[in-house]
């Protein structure tokens, strides 16, 4: 199993060449970036590549590996075939989260911090993973 990370460049309902349609299941509607296992071969892989340019849409797919970065998780195959996640933040985030210090009212403070911990919770599956993304928040 490999994961594969594709940004459609231009989005819209669309239909898939019948060549597609033929050998992959589609999704039934698709807006802006997506990300799939792919558990066939590499040049399986390739000739799927060769085949998404139609129409209008342009798609931009990466290498095959066992980690990608999507959306805010960074999403990967382990070793023994099992997903594991975690927080993906970029070297460049800010952290503009609202100051402490803010005249907000306490409970809408305290609720954005409840919901990031929880958010953190439940995309890191590892604890270490959790702790090290806490740390950042609290810093």
């Amino acid at each position: 199993m490999h994961l594969c990370h594709s940004v459609l460049c231009f989005s819209r309902k669309y239909s898939f060449t019948p060549k597609i349609l033929k050998r992959y299941s589609p999704p039934k509607r698709f807006i802006d970036d997506m990300f799939g296992i792919w558990t066939g071969t590499p040049e399986r892989y390739e000739e799927f590549k060769r085949d998404l340019p139609f129409d209008l849409l342009t798609w931009e797919a990466k290498k095959l590996g066992h980690s990608a970065d999507f959306l805010d998780l960074t999403i990967t195959i382990e070793n023994d075939q099992t997903i594991s996640t975690k927080t993906f933040q970029k070297s460049m985030n800010l952290y503009l989260y609202i100051p402490a210090t803010s005249a907000h009212p306490t409970g809408m403070i305290i609720g954005v911090v409840n919901s990031l911990v929880r958010r953190f919770y439940t995309q890191n599956s590892k604890q270490s993973d959790f702790l090290q993304v806490i740390r950042l928040l609290f810093k």
